[in-house]
């Protein structure tokens, strides 16, 4: 069992699921897919690929290298915080991107911007307390599609089904792994959906 347990925290780890969300509104939502062309869609990839992975991961084995972190998967809570805030200032820089994007629907807009939200006050909590960042991650992606498929009235139950069935799943293997406690996990799915579906519900973005 801890093969699944470790299996799953390494595929959804906190690091993707900005890319996957991107996925899942573009690519595949009854809505939005049909909205933006493809041409659109594969830059919009690369950028979110270059920002939400590629240079936090860069910055991550550059603060490995000068010894500023213990390992790549932060499994210190004390050493999460600086490498959290490169990752949200990258974020950011996608988000302003998009932001900048004319046309671009609105409820994209908070879907991104609640989950900077989100990451941003997980960090504070971070500090004091090792909140499950694994459980932010997935929980906001389903946050994103549960909020976007009510605001838009289509029907993306198949999806939003699996990533509920996911928020279980890994939260059952960071407590099989001990990498937290059932409250830190619970407290972890709950910041990170309550806050981007919120966001997209209410139209909320800056």
């Amino acid at each position: 069992m801890n093969i699944v347990a470790k299996t799953l925290s390494i595929l959804f780890q906190p690091m993707l699921m900005p890319a996957l969300a991107i996925f899942l509104l573009f690519d595949q939502h009854e809505f939005f897919s049909l909205l933006y062309v493809d041409e659109f869609v594969y830059r919009l990839y690369i950028t979110g690929f270059i920002l939400t992975i590629a240079m936090p991961m860069l910055s991550f084995l550059i603060m490995l290298r000068m010894k500023l972190i213990t390992d790549i998967n932060l499994t210190v809570r004390k050493e999460r915080v600086m490498p959290t805030y490169v990752a949200i200032i990258y974020y950011f820089c996608f988000y302003y991107i998009l932001r900048e994007i004319d046309g671009l629907s609105i409820y994209i807009l908070a879907a991104f911007f609640g989950c900077i939200v989100a990451i941003f006050l997980a960090n504070i909590i971070t500090t004091y307390w090792k909140i499950s960042i694994h459980q932010i991650g997935i929980s906001s992606v389903a946050a994103i599609m549960v909020a976007t498929s009510e605001v838009t009235f289509t029907n993306n139950t198949s999806w939003i089904t699996f990533l509920l069935l996911m928020i279980g799943l890994i939260g059952w293997s960071r407590l099989l792994l001990k990498r937290h406690t059932p409250l830190q996990v619970l407290a972890g799915s709950i910041l990170g959906f309550a806050i981007p579906y919120f966001m997209i519900v209410y139209g909320v973005w800056v």
